[in-house]
């Protein structure tokens, strides 16, 4: 006969149960991290207790975090500039443990206001023109990470002056031209002779005498 026992880092002693122990194998599954204690306690034919003792330490590696901005790499502390024509959207990637990511918490904190879950629509929240600083806290089973980042929305009136001032270049880069080649015909015009002068005939001059 024989038996797993199985000591957790806080103190708890416990046999493992039918599910954690298949064809003599232990399937253990830490919860926490820590260290670890499994014995195997095997009795002979004869009842003698022999014991294997080995120890785990488990360690809860920080989650992996990654930050995009309509499919960009967006880092801690980055300033984006964001175009008229984007669609904004910010979303956060958490790479860990699946238990951890259970209980995994995502908070957005943008201009005293908390959004919940793992995106951001920027357009959606209806910030104005200007400069604005967003937070993302992210909380683990274990940790707590904050980020931050800003974005610079662009004001829609200084796109439409913008597009006005293009046009109004454009009229102008066409019209000079014009301007410029009719006032050259006019000046032609004016220094040229208004008629070519007249030759008398032999006859003419003899009639004159």
């Amino acid at each position: 006969q024989f038996a797993w026992l199985i000591e957790t880092p806080t103190g708890r002693v416990y046999f493992a149960s039918d599910e954690q122990v298949k064809q003599n194998v232990l399937y253990l599954l830490p919860e926490y991290s820590g260290q670890w204690k499994i014995t195997l306690q095997v009795v002979d034919a004869r009842g003698r207790l022999s014991e294997a003792v080995h120890l785990i330490q488990v360690e809860d590696v920080p989650a992996k975090i990654s930050m995009s901005i309509d499919g960009f790499a967006l880092n801690d502390g980055d300033q984006i500039n964001l175009a008229a024509k984007s669609q904004w959207h910010v979303e956060v990637a958490v790479n860990d443990s699946q238990d951890d990511l259970s209980q995994l918490s995502i908070q957005w904190a943008v201009s005293d206001n908390i959004y919940q879950g793992n995106s951001l629509d920027i357009r959606e929240i209806g910030l104005g023109p200007g400069k604005h600083d967003i937070k993302l806290e992210i909380t683990t089973t274990v940790e707590q990470k904050q980020l931050e980042f800003s974005v610079i929305i662009p004001d829609d009136s200084d796109e439409e002056s913008s597009r006005i001032l293009l046009w109004l270049s454009l009229i102008l880069i066409i019209c000079i031209p014009v301007i410029i080649l009719r006032l050259r015909m006019k000046t032609t015009s004016k220094s040229s002779p208004s008629e070519l002068p007249k030759w008398q005939s032999d006859s003419e001059n003899s009639d004159d005498n």
